[in-house]
């Protein structure tokens, strides 16, 4: 029974947490916790770009993503809407909301990435709960619900 593996996976209120036991020659246990979050993303982009600008912004995200195992759950775009208030002199916005699944410690990475666009003048990332995780599938990802 040396170096067998056991992985047990429990889904704990949507955090995925992965439990790897090892058993070594000196009956040491080693256990790795990795938790996943389901995150949401909305971005206010410049009016100034064009939808396919604001389709390769998405995709690039979407790619960083999975270079870091994340996943990319829900894309909605909703288009060109008009702000509260000017931000940096634009008065219009381009709206998109990401849904996705990544660990705690991709985020600051995320907002990295975010900051260094010059392309997205507001952002704001929250993390779902359980009972606004279940709200959005009953509402966006399964619209047949909704007929």
């Amino acid at each position: 029974m040396k170096n067998t593996v056991c992985n047990y996976i429990y889904i704990i209120r949507f955090h995925v947490i992965i439990f790897v036991r090892k058993k070594l020659s000196n009956n040491l246990k080693i256990l790795i916790i990795m938790n996943i979050n389901t995150y949401e993303l909305a971005l206010v982009t410049s009016p100034e770009l064009r939808a396919e600008e604001i389709d390769a912004l998405i995709s690039t995200f979407g790619d960083s993503l999975k270079e870091k195992k994340s996943k990319l759950i829900h894309i909605d775009k909703w288009g060109i809407k008009k702000l509260s208030y000017p931000i940096n002199n634009f008065i219009e916005a381009s709206y998109t909301f990401v849904i996705f699944e990544s660990p705690p410690s991709d985020i600051k990475d995320i907002k990295q990435w975010i900051n260094n666009n010059n392309s997205i003048l507001r952002y704001l990332l929250i993390k779902l709960t359980h009972s606004e995780l279940k709200h959005r599938e009953d509402n966006l990802l399964n619209p047949a619900v909704n007929n």
